[in-house]
C-alpha cells in the first residue's frame, strides 16, 4: 500500500529542490550552472517517473491530483523567475507562463465541474513543457549567453505557451460545449 505513495514523495522532494535550486543559482558558487542544471533535471526527472509510475501502476491518490501538478509548476516558475532576475529572460516570459496556467486551471475547472471529468493533457502541452525545460537547462548554464540566444529563447518559450494556451482553449471550449458527456480522463 505504500508504494502507491511513491509518486507523493517524488512530488514532496521537487518541492523541496525548490529553495534548493534559488539558492544555488543565486550564489556565487564556482559551479553554480552546472548545479543549479542539475537540481533543475533532477526535478524534471522526478516528474517524469512518478507520471510513469502513476500511470504504469494507477497509483493515482487525492493528494497526488494537487501535489503533483503544483510541484511542477512552482519549479518551473521559480525557475523562469530566477533567469528574469539575472537578465537571461525577459519580464513577459513570466507573465506569458503565468497566465498561461492560471487560464489553464480556469479552464479545466469549468470542464471539470460542468462534465464531471478531467480534460487528459496532450502533445501541445508536453511539447510547451519540453520548450520551456530546454530553453531554462541551456540558459541555466551557459556562463554568459549572447543577447541572440537570449531573445531565440525568450521567443520559443513565448510561441510554445501560447501555442499550448490556444490549442487548449480550443479544446477545452469543445469539451464544455459538447452535449453529450465522454471521458476525458482517459
Amino acid at each position: 500500500m505504500w508504494k502507491r505513495n511513491i509518486p507523493n514523495v517524488l512530488s514532496i522532494i521537487r518541492l523541496l529542490m525548490i529553495p534548493i535550486f534559488v539558492f544555488v543559482y543565486m550564489s556565487e558558487a564556482e559551479h553554480k550552472g552546472y548545479l543549479s542544471l542539475g537540481i533543475y533535471a533532477l526535478a524534471w526527472f522526478t516528474d517524469v517517473l512518478d507520471g510513469y509510475l502513476v500511470r504504469k501502476n494507477n497509483w493515482i491518490t487525492e493528494l497526488g491530483k494537487i501535489l503533483d501538478p503544483v510541484a511542477d509548476k512552482l519549479m518551473q516558475f521559480v525557475a523562469v523567475i530566477c533567469l528574469v532576475v539575472t537578465d537571461r529572460l525577459s519580464y513577459p516570459v513570466i507573465l506569458v507562463v503565468f497566465f498561461k496556467e492560471l487560464l489553464m486551471l480556469i479552464g479545466a475547472t469549468l470542464v471539470a465541474r460542468k462534465k464531471k471529468a478531467v480534460a487528459p493533457s496532450n502533445w501541445f502541452g508536453k511539447l510547451a513543457t519540453f520548450v520551456l525545460f530546454v530553453a531554462v537547462s541551456a540558459l541555466i548554464v551557459m556562463p554568459s549567453p549572447s543577447s541572440s540566444v537570449m531573445m531565440i529563447m525568450n521567443i520559443l518559450i513565448i510561441a510554445s505557451e501560447v501555442f499550448a494556451l490556444s490549442m487548449y482553449a480550443i479544446k477545452f471550449i469543445y469539451i464544455y460545449l459538447e452535449k453529450k458527456d465522454n471521458n476525458y480522463g482517459s
